[in-house]
């Protein structure tokens, strides 16, 4: 039941990517766990074929344990299994696969001929879409009273109001990391770049959306603001265009919508 603590061993990684594991034959997904840990968890969900629990502490670490590189995980909800290698994260995908066809399929001698590993596996994605916010995701780290009226970055998991502010992001182009940092550079300076509150919708920056062209080398930057108002953008987009000079078009896309979606109904 809820709120029971549990020792556990991680067997598995299921489809989404929490490890998963069995206690007297009943199934225990384990958010944050990987294959070959054992932990301590304490159950949060429990319904009639399964539970879900959270690691409290890793009492033995997985033998495929690897450090990840990125600073924000295990707060932000990007990347669940940066910390597991990514030779073992391909076999437990390749299991997952399989196990589809045999289990939900009915293809009980089904097997993979051959599987192909990402290359690079990091800094790949073509596309990101980055959040402003008045409301940054205070760490557990920082002291109290800590500013956090701005946010440029990803939502925390499960929560449409809160915005974990991103430094660096591990799957995006480099250069991807440097528009953000001067786009946050910027905002900061300059008291007229608000943020966009969902809450209160008030506020002038929604989304900083980014398009790299992998074959082309040409990179997009959409700025989604809430209304119309190029003299107020100004500033952020002659910045961008002086400090990042491979950005090769720069799109202002309006949406004065309630619906926090990062397209609206004009773009200049």
């Amino acid at each position: 039941k809820r709120g029971v603590d549990l020792e556990l061993q991680i067997e598995s990684l299921a489809y989404g990517g929490m490890g998963l594991a069995r206690k007297d034959d009943f199934v225990i997904f384990v958010k944050g766990g990987i294959p070959g840990q054992k932990v301590n968890t304490r159950i949060y969900k429990k319904k009639k074929g399964y539970a879900e629990a959270r690691v409290q502490h890793i009492i033995t670490e997985s033998p495929n344990s690897v450090e990840a590189p990125c600073d924000h995980f295990g707060v932000c909800g990007g990347c669940k299994i940066q910390n597991l290698s990514y030779n073992e994260q391909l076999k437990e995908k390749s299991n997952q696969v399989e196990d589809a066809f045999r289990r939900l399929g009915g293809f009980q001698d089904f097997k993979l001929d051959h599987v192909v590993g990402a290359d690079p596996i990091f800094n790949y994605r073509n596309k990101m879409e980055f959040t402003f916010s008045p409301h940054r995701w205070v760490l557990d780290t920082e002291p109290e009273g800590v500013d956090r009226s701005f946010a440029v970055g990803l939502h925390i998991p499960g929560r449409y109001d809160k915005i974990l502010d991103i430094k660096d992001c591990h799957i995006q182009p480099v250069i991807g990391n440097k528009i953000l940092k001067v786009a946050r550079d910027v905002c900061l300076a300059h008291p007229d770049l608000k943020p966009y509150d969902p809450k209160t919708h008030i506020g002038f920056l929604r989304f900083l959306m980014l398009r790299f062209g992998v074959n082309t080398n040409q990179i997009m930057v959409n700025l989604v603001t809430a209304y119309d108002d190029i003299n107020k953008l100004s500033p952020l987009i002659d910045a961008l265009l002086e400090q990042v000079p491979e950005i090769t078009s720069m799109v202002n896309n309006v949406n004065t919508r309630k619906a926090d979606v990062a397209f609206g109904e004009f773009e200049t």
